[in-house]
């Protein structure tokens, strides 16, 4: 039996698979054709450190972030929106059946001067569909993301001398999981 972080990741990825018509893959590079009722991608994510509560008096527990790709398959523009909604909203009926998961994190693209510009009103949108529209009621937050693509380049250039191919490949990923991570930090610092 494996740690009880992979217990967890292994029940998340199970109960994702539950879904009907979906593939659901973990860690695993895209696939050149993705299945017609879309594809979840489950990221192991950072199982954090031991945290225990103020006195003592509570048993530890960890912060797991985990990331979740959503992927569209194939037809038109207006199908792969429908195919991308529908997955998003049996991913998120799924999740919040979950009692151990604590709320979603939605990068929350401003303007480099801080304005909201539409890309901020499809996003709360998006997340307003998810969670009013289809009766999820999982705490969500809004994190900044600018410039979180521009620091992974930088990484990825500095410390992993990594090509202009292997870094496009990566980016985005990355890229979210450092948005969550700021998420989380900034959580845990105001706790």
């Amino acid at each position: 039996m494996g740690s009880r972080s992979e217990q967890v990741l292994i029940a998340l990825v199970d109960r994702l698979r539950q879904i009907p018509d979906i593939g659901v893959e973990r860690n695993s590079a895209l696939p050149e054709r993705i299945p017609d009722g879309g594809l979840v991608v489950v990221r192991d994510g950072d199982p954090g450190e031991p945290e225990q509560a103020l006195g003592g008096f509570e048993p530890v527990y960890y912060r797991h972030a985990v990331e979740l790709e959503i992927y569209a398959g194939s037809g038109d523009q207006a199908i792969r929106d429908q195919t991308f909604d529908d997955l998003a909203t049996a991913v998120g009926a799924a999740l919040d059946a979950d009692p151990t998961l604590g709320g979603l994190v939605f990068g929350w693209p401003v303007n480099m001067d801080g304005s909201e510009g539409p890309r901020c009103q499809s996003t709360k949108q998006f997340a307003r569909n998810l969670m009013d529209v289809r009766g999820l009621s999982l705490p969500i937050a809004f994190w900044d993301e600018r410039l979180s693509t521009a620091a992974i380049e930088r990484l990825l250039i500095d410390q992993a001398d990594m090509t202009r191919g292997r870094r496009d490949e990566v980016v985005d990923k990355m890229a979210a999981a450092y948005i969550l991570q700021g998420a989380l930090d900034s959580l845990a610092a105001n706790r």
